[in-house]
Formats: structure tokens, sequence, C-alpha cells
């Protein structure tokens, strides 16, 4: 494939991601010799053409990439003050991984509900329970022996 053409096999990047980049260079634009960004972030990204139902999705992936932090939260006449960490961060791999993230927690949860609740059964309360049905017992045959 020559410089500049694009393969017709590849995925196109999810908007939200599409988006979280345009901000991120916008704000590295926009930043202070401190990496500072200081503006009101829905104004923000009014004006890059944003959308607003990605607004929060954009936010997200600006933090969890580790691109940005919030500093300072605005509001009314205030504006947000952010920390600009990584210019160059990998916005899309941060999804991916953060998604691979959440699916691993999802998955191991479910293994611990399962290694509880087999067919409907409590294994830890039932081995506990056994455990003292056993100790009546025999403390039934020792007080009859």
């Amino acid at each position: 494939m020559k410089n500049g053409e694009s393969n017709s096999q590849e995925t196109p990047k999810p908007k939200a991601i599409v988006f979280a980049e345009k901000v991120l260079a916008a704000m590295v634009k926009d930043m202070d010799k401190n990496r500072m960004w200081v503006g009101r972030m829905t104004t923000f990204q009014l004006e890059l053409g944003v959308p607003p139902p990605y607004y929060s999705d954009v936010i997200r992936l600006l933090k969890d990439s580790g691109a940005a932090v919030q500093i300072k939260r605005g509001g009314g006449h205030t504006p947000s003050e952010w920390q600009i960490l990584d210019p160059k961060a990998n916005i899309e791999k941060a999804s991916k991984l953060s998604t691979v993230t959440k699916r691993w927690r999802t998955i191991e949860s479910r293994l611990d509900n399962l290694e509880e609740n087999v067919g409907g059964v409590n294994i830890k309360k039932a081995l506990a329970d056994l455990a003292n049905d056993i100790g009546d017992l025999k403390g039934g045959i020792n007080a009859q022996g």
C-alpha cells in the first residue's frame, strides 16, 4: 500500500475516539508552557463539532488514556483547568485496553459468583452448614457414649 492510501479492510475508528483525538489535539495547540489548558470544555467541544452525546465519552477517554487530567472543574462563568499529561497519548489503544479490562473484571466477577453458587447452591454456606452438622453429630455421639 502506497503512502497516503487507506486499506479498505481497516475498521473505521469509533466516533468517540475520533472526537477525543480531535479535542486532545486542539487542547495541545491551546495549552500554555506548563501544559495547562483552561477553558469551557462543553463550549470547546461544541466549537470543534463534537455532538453533545459524545461529550462524556470524550472526557472519559482523555482521562482513561492518560492524555489529560482535570485539575479544576468549571461551571457557570468559571472555566475548567486541565493538565495535559501526554500530548501524544494513544487514545484508541487506551480505549481498547479499558474495554478488555472491563470485560476481564466482568468475567472474574461471574467466576466468583459461579464458584459460590453452583446450581443455586451457595457452596461456601453449604460446606459451613455441613461442618456444623458433623460437629453436632459428633457431639450427640459423644454425649450418648
